[in-house]
């Protein structure tokens, strides 16, 4: 059984093209037979939604979540933001189909995570729609996202009360706590993930 990959995209651009690629999105919705509930929308049908024939892409995965289109208010730019769950990798290059057959006045940005491949990006580089840069796991348990850029290193020192002034020192002290609470025969781990801001199918 797959790993699922869980991305969230932001769309951005016009507003009439983001109501379009909505509508067209949310007219493949099915309902279960048996209870009527909506289904989650397949990335095979929005491909043949789109008039792509859906086995000439990876398409395991669908569509969990989708909102209104929206106008940001700060700059006031529309926006339509969604939800993916997909098998091992996020799978960008269907929008990039789309987008690019249909709406090229339109763009994304998206934010992954794949625990099982260590996969965890991020591709606004702004930190804008999504203003995250690391998670940091602790006993496996507890997961901590904090921003990215500057940000990082201050939110963790607010959280765990030191002063570090880096990333790499904060993990070194997280080593050196591990380090200490084995000598007193307490379990203790540590992980720290950071996002990449890039992403290239390789699978």
């Amino acid at each position: 059984m797959a790993n699922m990959c869980w991305t969230d995209y932001t769309f951005t651009g016009n507003k009439e093209s983001l109501e379009d690629f909505r509508s067209t999105l949310v007219s493949t919705r099915k309902e279960d037979e048996d209870s009527g509930r909506l289904l989650p929308l397949g990335l095979s049908s929005i491909l043949a939604a789109f008039d792509f024939e859906p086995d000439n892409f990876v398409c395991r995965g669908t569509v969990e979540y989708i909102e209104d289109v929206c106008d940001d208010t700060d700059d006031e730019s529309p926006y339509l933001k969604l939800s993916t769950s997909t098998a091992w990798v996020p799978l960008p290059e269907i929008w990039d189909a789309i987008l690019s057959e249909r709406y090229p006045d339109l763009h994304y940005v998206m934010c992954a995570e794949e625990e099982g491949f260590d996969l965890y990006v991020n591709t606004d580089k702004s930190f804008k729609h999504f203003d995250v840069g690391y998670k940091v796991v602790i006993n496996e348990d507890e997961e901590i996202y904090v921003g990215g850029g500057d940000s990082a290193v201050k939110e963790l020192n607010e959280i765990f009360g030191w002063k570090c002034k880096s990333m790499k020192q904060f993990e070194s002290r997280l080593q050196r706590k591990k380090e200490r609470m084995e000598r007193n025969g307490k379990n203790f781990s540590f992980k720290v993930c950071k996002y990449k801001d890039t992403w290239k199918a390789s699978m």
